[in-house]
């Protein structure tokens, strides 16, 4: 008797980048040589430059993965308002400034479904445009005395969360400005993350030293592991 068999063979390359990969984008501010970067999340993967930001200032980064695009928040001279909301390809060409005229923008959050961009300002507000920068809603949401570090978007819930560091609130608001409300007070931070798989929220709470965990109406918070410093971005491997 005769036969035919045949068996599926798989060649790895160990130094490819695979579609698969995840990556880490961030920010490296100041120093000799400003810039974004991304990182994979393989063990032992060195850090690679999407784009120098020599003469920039600035911490607010979003990544839209469906469209392609980076934001960048750039505070640029912290006593005019001369700060602008940068756009670019995830390779870092493109480069272009779809915002200016913005007093100290912080974070920045985008909301794809409605093709929105949403960023903090010093100034106490919470303004949007679309995803091109037109349609400019200056002053959205606006916090009396207030001055905005963190904003965080929840796209299953179409809820805003930010963080105002001037009276110690971490506040919740619909997408459209509607609703706004204090979900945690006497708390002092720069970063939060919307976990939706979870329905958590994570934040920095510089007071307790700490990354905080919370559900979204902001009750059940505990404190989960230290942060001795300021944590400007916070995200979630699944």
């Amino acid at each position: 008797g005769t036969g035919n068999y045949a068996k599926s063979l798989i060649i790895v390359d160990p130094d490819a980048v695979i579609p698969t990969d995840k990556f880490i984008y961030y920010i490296e501010y100041g120093g000799a040589a400003p810039a974004i970067k991304k990182v994979s999340l393989n063990l032992g993967s060195t850090p690679e430059l999407v784009v120098s930001i020599a003469g920039k200032g600035g911490v607010g980064l979003a990544v839209d993965t469906v469209n392609g695009k980076i934001y960048y928040t750039d505070f640029e001279d912290d006593s005019t308002p001369n700060g602008k909301v940068w756009r670019m390809n995830l390779d870092g060409t493109n480069f272009e400034t779809i915002v200016s005229g913005i007093t100290d923008p912080y974070s920045i959050a985008v909301n794809v479904a409605a093709g929105k961009i949403y960023w903090a300002d010093d100034d106490g507000n919470i303004s949007r445009a679309n995803l091109d920068g037109s349609g400019l809603e200056r002053q959205f949401i606006s916090v009396s005395g207030g001055g905005i570090r963190a904003i965080a978007f929840n796209s299953k819930t179409n809820k805003i969360y930010f963080y105002d560091v001037s009276n110690d609130e971490l506040l919740v608001a619909n997408a459209d400005g509607t609703g706004q409300e204090v979900l945690i007070a006497g708390i002092y931070g720069y970063g939060i993350f919307v976990d939706e798989v979870n329905s958590k929220l994570y934040f920095q709470d510089s007071y307790e030293d700490a990354l905080m965990q919370s559900n979204l109406d902001g009750t059940g918070m505990v404190k989960i592991a230290d942060a001795t410093d300021r944590a400007y971005g916070i995200g979630i491997d699944y």
